[in-house]
């Protein structure tokens, strides 16, 4: 893995400040999920607070040419929550919310790490059901 530069580190602190994270114990933390697939270290670990500090991040990262890997409870069995080199992890485990259930039209908004079991109870009581029915249902989340 290419050394990350100390300017890089000092703009993404400025920033984010105390969600992105480029200690060893978050960096590992990130590194893998269910799968096979991995370790791969990321350059940190973004805990977004809101939709805008996703954004913000993409932008900065596109603009820099680092690779972004979004990551729920990273429950997977595919490696999809790996992480890539020179790449930065946002971790959606704490954008849990479920904003709107709308039973007139069938849907909701959620945020990403909200837990799929969570939304099926949510709407079960609209006598609605949310159809994806994984046995991880109760630790992996909609999004990530």
């Amino acid at each position: 893995m290419k050394a990350v530069s100390e300017t890089l580190k000092k703009r993404l602190k400025r920033f984010f400040g105390g969600r992105f994270s480029f200690d060893t114990l978050s960096r590992v933390c990130a590194s893998f999920d269910a799968s096979r697939v991995g370790p791969v270290l990321p350059i940190g670990v973004l805990r977004p607070e809101s939709a805008d500090d996703v954004v913000k991040l993409v932008r900065f990262c596109n603009r820099e040419k680092v690779g972004v890997v979004a990551r729920g409870a990273a429950s997977g069995m595919t490696g999809g929550a790996v992480p890539t080199e020179n790449s930065v992890v946002i971790d959606f485990s704490s954008m849990n919310r479920i904003l709107e259930i709308n039973p007139s039209n069938r849907s909701a908004t959620v945020e990403p790490g909200v837990l799929v079991g969570d939304l099926q109870r949510a709407v079960a009581k609209y006598k609605l059901f949310y159809p994806p029915d994984p046995a991880s249902a109760d630790f992996c989340t909609i999004g990530g």
